[in-house]
């Protein structure tokens, strides 16, 4: 079923707002998360399984490596990379033989370097 256009935000899969309940921050859901706890693991393999049907699908499309960055990169561990894989892999028509997932070594400036690598290209000559 897709969002109503017309509803809040809240009704985006992968926004933070759709992780998040109005008392938590980041901080405070991944220490719930780290804890163990039910309801913030639960909504959290949620929130990746979200993630990684987008990721196939976008995937499906471009066929091209991803790089997760952004506010949830720094709190993104191997086995949140490995729980995503197994997701893909379970609903990809096509299996890689390759992971094509990553996280960002750099996702307080992710975003600026991703800007600026076509113009680094450029001027290094490489195509």
């Amino acid at each position: 079923m897709l969002p109503d256009p017309e509803s809040s935000d809240k009704d985006v899969l992968c926004s933070l707002s759709a992780l998040l309940d109005d008392t938590e921050t980041l901080d405070t859901f991944f220490e719930k998360v780290h804890d163990g706890q039910t309801n913030a693991v639960n909504r959290w393999h949620q929130y990746l399984s979200h993630l990684a049907r987008s990721i196939n699908l976008l995937h499906l499309i471009y066929d091209k490596d991803f790089i997760l960055g952004g506010y949830l990169a720094p709190y993104l561990q191997e086995k949140d990379l490995s729980y995503i894989h197994e997701e893909i892999r379970r609903m990809t028509p096509f299996p890689e033989s390759q992971d094509f997932l990553h996280i960002s070594k750099m996702p307080k400036h992710n975003i600026t370097i991703g800007a600026a690598l076509p113009y680094i290209k450029e001027f290094l000559g490489i195509k």
